[in-house]
């Protein structure tokens, strides 16, 4: 689960609700990486982190990212099909913030 917060502010424990439930609801344990947040650390770092944290888990992994976390779940999600790397097993984009122009 990739948060939100515009690059610049959230964690992972903003989200606990929304984690806590979709590990309930899908019998999963749930990894929320605390991925570096500008302005201390500009682009890429959070997609770098990101990027990090999915290689080091087990290959039956499902990606969920909202608002600027579903831009890092996009990103993500198409640095792995340029990869050798197993693609997620799905993929959920709660109101992303898709369109950075």
């Amino acid at each position: 689960y990739l948060f939100g917060g515009g690059f610049v502010k959230g964690s992972p424990e903003d989200d606990f609700s929304i984690t806590a439930r979709l590990a309930d609801l899908l019998g999963r344990r749930v990894c929320v990486p605390r991925y570096r947040r500008a302005p201390e650390h500009p682009f890429p770092a959070a997609r770098d982190d990101v990027i990090a944290v999915y290689r080091a888990l087990s290959d039956s992994v499902i990606v969920v990212g909202q608002s600027a976390g579903a831009n890092l779940a996009i990103n993500l999600v198409l640095d792995v099909l340029r990869s050798s790397y197993s693609p997620p097993e799905a993929v959920a984009l709660l109101s992303p913030w898709a369109d950075l122009t």
